[in-house]
């Protein structure tokens, strides 16, 4: 299959979702340059990230862009926050992919995905999510906590980023991400080595 950037004939090897600040969703393949070009962009946002201007432990957030690639086990996730600050997770490439699927899929079905089906567990058993957030970080490892509202207390239950990240996604709950690891993972895009080939090629987009 041929990169699907205009004029270009190199193998594609990159599936790219990227949600649009007006709602539209691109999901092209693409060759490693022409994928390179939009993840580094991304990145380069994510640098530019300014400090808070506000009290507040967490900031809200959408799911903005999903990179995935079949040789890879590692896939690239960015969060847009309604400030305009980005913010950057590496994940299992099963569970961007399925991030992928729901962002494809936005419009309800009659067949549950497996993260509308863990919400309609919670709220059968007398619970409400109310928000999530993504919190801590080990290593590549992001973990969130689910922010669950009863009748008389709020339950808090830890999960993968991806998993929080989904649930929000098949809900419509807040999706916040802590300060403090938003101020940790800028810091860390702007120097990680492992970060700069994607920051050159974004130097050459205009996005």
């Amino acid at each position: 299959m041929n990169c699907d950037a205009e004029g270009c004939r190199s193998a594609a090897v990159i599936r790219i979702f990227e949600l649009h600040e007006d709602g539209s969703l691109v999901h092209p393949m693409l060759c490693e340059q022409h994928a390179l070009t939009i993840i580094g962009g991304y990145y380069r946002k994510c640098t530019e990230n300014k400090a808070p201007l506000t009290r507040k432990t967490s900031a809200h957030f959408t799911l903005a862009c999903i990179a995935t690639c079949d040789a890879n086990d590692i896939a690239f996730v960015f969060l847009r926050g309604e400030d305009g600050t980005y913010f950057p997770l590496e994940m299992g490439k099963l569970e961007a992919w399925m991030l992928g699927v729901l962002l494809s899929r936005r419009a309800k079905t009659n067949r549950p995905s497996t993260h509308e089906a863990m919400a309609a567990l919670i709220d059968g058993l007398g619970g409400g999510l109310h928000e999530v957030i993504i919190d801590q970080i080990a290593e590549l490892d992001y973990r969130a906590k689910l922010q669950i509202a009863r009748s008389i207390d709020v339950v808090t239950v830890g999960v993968r980023a991806s998993d929080g990240i989904a649930l929000a996604m098949a809900t419509g709950v807040p999706l916040r991400v802590d300060l403090e690891l938003i101020s940790m993972n800028t810091a860390r895009a702007a120097r990680s080595p492992v970060l700069e080939a994607f920051k050159r090629a974004g130097r050459a987009s205009d996005r």
